[in-house]
């Protein structure tokens, strides 16, 4: 509900119409930060504290970080914003960044090179003045504002035809939710690419058998969630059928790539294609490697080529 919010209140809003360049904002759900909050201009990370014995919900706050040839990790803000806060507080640091970040200049017009000019303190500090002119002070955010719709009846029975890949895909690819009797189901998509028939027959599945949103993971994958245990062999088997039920999904088989130069001008080489080959013979070459989730393998080609892999 809370990326929801930032994005119902920032989409179109005035503050956001003539800006420099690009602003990116990460939620995670943890302090595992799975969102990557550190890597963004602002981050962040879900926070609960009791105070006079209430549960008082609130966000740990980080900002300026950053990717690129001059990579830069996100300073912290502060370790506790309350929840009503956070919207007010993005909106004062976008309007510091609209005023006084880079225009002339396109490779420096990110929030971190702003940063690195002023300095932590001076930053808060001009955020601080815009926040007191703010329409917003405090932006109450509804935990319902996202509804999922469940399905409503269960899924057709079905055979399983591949008794080895099923379980495999049962151990890599399944994980419980708080839930109970309700498990989401990754699903790997090679390249982050599929073609429109195979979309078309993934809703269908969903429709059967999922929650009706399909959630975009940072790997290239999707998450299908509310997924009755009963129903995973109908799952598995029609995913089977267009070549979505591959296991090793977050794994170190599961490989993420940039589009190299199929489509990026600054490609030099055809990383897509290396990922290709690369998972091919990891997985013919070391088979359990499906389920090791420690390391993840990501690549891009460009001017600056390199391979990254990252150890969970």
């Amino acid at each position: 509900p809370y990326a929801h919010a930032f994005f119902e209140y920032l989409l179109r809003n005035p503050i956001c119409q003539d800006m420099g360049r690009k602003f990116k904002i990460a939620f995670s759900s943890s302090d595992k930060d799975s969102g990557f909050a550190f890597m963004h201009d602002l981050g962040f990370i879900p926070k609960v504290k009791i105070e006079n014995g209430v549960e008082v919900r609130g966000f740990k706050v980080v900002m300026a970080g950053g990717l690129g040839s001059q990579p830069h990790i996100a300073e912290p803000v502060a370790d506790f914003i309350h929840e009503d806060q956070i919207i007010p507080f993005a909106e004062s640091i976008i309007r510091v960044f609209d005023r006084y970040g880079e225009r002339a200049k396109r490779n420096k017009a990110r929030f971190k090179y702003l940063i690195q000019d002023f300095g932590r303190d001076k930053i808060l500090e001009l955020a601080e003045l815009e926040r007191r002119a703010l329409k917003v002070k405090e932006y109450k955010i509804s935990r319902d504002l996202v509804q999922a719709a469940l399905p409503s009846a269960a899924a057709p029975v079905v055979e399983i035809t591949d008794a080895t890949k099923y379980q495999q895909w049962l151990k890599s690819n399944i994980y419980p939710q708080k839930q109970a009797g309700f498990v989401s189901v990754g699903v790997r998509i090679q390249n982050g690419d599929m073609k429109t028939p195979i979309a078309r027959k993934l809703v269908d599945i969903v429709r059967v058998a999922a929650a009706d949103d399909i959630r975009l993971t940072n790997t290239q994958g999707l998450m299908l969630r509310f997924v009755k245990e009963e129903d995973l062999p109908f799952v598995f088997e029609k995913l089977n059928e267009i070549g979505l039920a591959q296991p090793g999904f977050e794994s170190v088989v599961d490989i993420t790539s940039c589009p190299g130069t199929d489509t990026c001008n600054l490609g030099i080489s055809n990383s897509t294609g290396i990922t290709r080959e690369l998972e091919r013979v990891l997985l013919e070459e070391y088979p359990d490697l499906i389920y090791n989730k420690d390391i993840l393998i990501k690549i891009s080609i460009s001017l600056m080529a390199y391979l990254v892999i990252w150890a969970r």
